[in-house]
């Protein structure tokens, strides 16, 4: 449902700074650190810009205009609101009532038009809350005890090639050892590393906190949006948090999967043209919150698509099949060819044997001409420096004269002068 600060959406923003503090003074459970008219910060614990900078780095629009945003587990709206004034139209969702949030206070000092919905991750669906070209699934999947249903949620409401963009725990840096301590996947076990892992936290076993359940690795983590149906683009690790941008697309394999496990469709039917859809399970218990999903053996799911996919191979294996007869065919044909053309070379190489001769004298012959040309090009360079020193020697004596010329005619300027 929308929270009461949908009525304060047409309110003018607020711009008095001593306002604004009374109003950010008036609420004691900031969470997020919102930068505000005036300067002033709103005093939560986390530090969202270092998250913003990662997820522009993912490819985060900065021009989202047009755009339709989910922002899940939107807590005081930091994510909500940086997207709303990059231009989308923004939807928040949290479990708590708004409240119990900074999100309508925020709301209200900057005029926001942005919604917030009271909401449960696992109660996303398109007919309720549409769909979304880009999804921020941000600190909240380590929180949730079934993370796989979780992201088949978020894929209902993200468009096709919508994007989804990931930040939570992970655990190549830290992995929780028995006695609390945190160390590297890598200096634990290095083969493991590349290997898809969720590590479970029963209890309050990570950092004490309850509502942890689990974390996986980098590698875990892109192999359950591939199974939600994301296409992974780009991925990046700092420190104990896992960043992750993925393109919503459709494999019928895996949707015959998620259908089949969430009881929407029978084993015995799955994946095949006049399958029908079964209803959802929710409507049969009113003692259930929201619009739950039935889960049905997971065998029988991978049983439908291992029989999707060995249909799938039967088709391949019948055009293969005919393929290799028609490379067959194209392979005699080739052959009769072949025959013919390595005929035609015999005779060419018979032919050639008999030109060789002549070639051979008319080459000899060329080398004699060639070697006469040359001897007189050398004989030419030869009397070509004898009659360069020749014309050296003349400029010499040339030179000599033009001096003594010249001494004569200034003797005679001179005596004309003294008469």
């Amino acid at each position: 449902m929308s929270c009461e600060s949908d009525k304060l959406m047409t309110i003018p923003a607020i711009t008095d700074p001593t306002q604004i503090q009374a109003l950010v003074d008036g609420f004691l459970g900031w969470y997020h650190r919102i930068q505000l008219p005036g300067g002033i910060v709103t005093p939560g614990s986390n530090h969202s810009d270092a998250t913003l900078a990662h997820l522009d780095t993912l490819g985060l629009p900065q021009d989202c205009t047009g755009l339709r945003v989910l922002d899940i587990s939107c807590r005081d709206g930091f994510f909500t609101f940086e997207l709303e004034k990059r231009g989308a139209e923004v939807v928040g969702i949290d479990y708590v009532q708004p409240e119990n949030t900074g999100f309508p206070i925020v709301s209200k000092i900057l005029g926001s038009k942005a919604t917030y919905q009271v909401e449960n991750i696992y109660n996303l669906s398109p007919e309720v809350h549409g769909t979304f070209d880009i999804v921020l699934f941000l600190g909240l999947l380590y929180h949730l005890r079934n993370p796989l249903l979780a992201i088949d949620h978020v894929r209902s409401v993200t468009k096709p090639g919508g994007k989804v963009f990931v930040e939570t725990h992970l655990i190549d840096n830290f992995v929780t050892l028995a006695d609390g301590t945190a160390v590297k996947l890598a200096d634990v076990a290095p083969t493991l590393e590349d290997v898809p892992l969720l590590q479970f936290y029963p209890g309050d076993s990570l950092l004490g906190d309850h509502t942890n359940k689990f974390g996986p690795n980098m590698a875990a983590l892109k192999g359950l949006f591939y199974e939600g149906q994301f296409d992974v683009q780009h991925h990046a690790i700092y420190s104990n948090r896992g960043y992750l941008m993925g393109v919503a697309i459709h494999s019928e394999v895996l949707d015959i999967s998620r259908r089949v496990d969430q009881g929407i469709e029978s084993p015995a039917v799955a994946g095949k043209p006049e399958a029908a859809p079964r209803a959802l399970a929710s409507d049969s218990d009113s003692t259930l919150e929201g619009n739950f999903w039935k889960i049905s053996d997971s065998s029988a799911a991978v049983s439908a698509a291992l029989d999707l996919q060995s249909r799938q191979w039967q088709g391949e294996r019948k055009h293969l099949l005919e393929t290799v007869k028609q490379a067959e065919d194209y392979a005699k044909s080739l052959k009769t060819v072949l025959d013919v053309r390595e005929q035609e070379a015999a005779n060419f190489s018979t032919f050639i044997a008999s030109k060789d001769a002549d070639a051979q004298a008319q080459h000899d012959y060329l080398l004699q001409v060639v070697k006469a040309r040359e001897d007189e090009l050398q004989a030419v360079k030869l009397e070509l420096q004898a009659a360069q020193l020749q014309l050296q020697k003349v400029n010499a004596e040339l030179e000599i004269i033009q001096n003594s010329l010249a001494y004569k005619i200034d003797q005679r300027i001179k005596r004309l002068a003294s008469h």
